[in-house]
């Protein structure tokens, strides 16, 4: 990467659901070898999914001022009701990759009043 940025391809690198351990270490090495280090994370960041950017990423930001462009802040639909009544076959929610969230939003009863402020208080 530190090639492209130096070449003028682009302006900074980052990484995707890296987790903090391996951020750390790919700043570690590029400042050892002189090199341009990652700036930034792409997580996953909803209601459902809070931890990594509020806690894990902690030392990140203080230690290396580093940012954050998250994606999929209604959980794949899960937060807007699409899936009140089931996940349709084929959909991208029966995806073995989102699996475990959806097995989880789903299973826990949250009365629809609860769930509409909760959106409201996160907006």
């Amino acid at each position: 990467m530190d090639y492209v940025i130096k070449r003028d391809w682009a302006f900074y690198w980052g990484t995707s659901e890296w987790s903090a351990h391996d951020i750390i270490e790919a700043c570690e090495i590029a400042d050892r070898l002189g090199l341009i280090r990652p700036a930034f994370d792409q997580p996953q960041y909803h209601i459902l999914e809070r931890s990594r950017v509020e806690f894990d990423y902690n030392v990140l930001y203080e230690k290396y001022g580093y940012g954050l462009t998250t994606w999929s802040p209604l959980a794949f639909g899960i937060l807007t009701g699409k899936y009140s009544n089931g996940i349709p076959e084929g959909s991208r929610l029966s995806m073995s990759s989102i699996d475990e969230i959806a097995n989880v939003r789903l299973s826990i009863p949250v009365p629809e009043a609860r769930l509409v402020a909760m959106r409201e208080q996160w907006l």
